[in-house]
């Protein structure tokens, strides 16, 4: 319930996610705009409870940015910290000449399994 005197509203919450990052695919680099938590999840590689943690401290100040909210800050240090990959299906925008912007569409990641497989039907062709 509200904190407010007299008011009994009760406090729900919903949350909207934007976010940009700089990936790199295979030799090019890309700018990728999510708008999906659930990407957003997977491209940080983050774990439930982190992320949890990082919407807890968003309700609290009614926004997370990576300036003004140090869960946020701590998730995409790790993120940049850890190497690791991920799939993107993606829609890239149009009329940029130089720079690949791309509309995360769906982003997932694959098993250690997935992955060697993958690699040996590149070695393969």
């Amino acid at each position: 319930r509200c904190s407010y005197v007299g008011c009994n509203v009760t406090q729900k919450f919903e949350f909207t996610c934007k976010a940009t990052f700089e990936v790199l695919c295979v030799d090019t680099f890309a700018t990728l705009i999510s708008l999906s938590e659930e990407d957003i999840k997977v491209i940080l590689n983050c774990s439930a409870a982190d992320w949890e943690k990082a919407k807890e401290a968003a309700t609290i100040t009614g926004k997370a940015t990576l300036k003004s909210e140090q869960e946020l800050h701590s998730l995409a240090a790790a993120g940049l910290a850890t190497a690791g990959s991920f799939c993107v299906r993606g829609r890239r925008f149009t009329g940029q000449d130089w720079q690949v912007k791309l509309f995360c569409l769906k982003a997932w990641k694959l098993s250690v399994r997935q992955i060697n497989s993958l690699y040996e039907q590149l070695l393969d062709n």
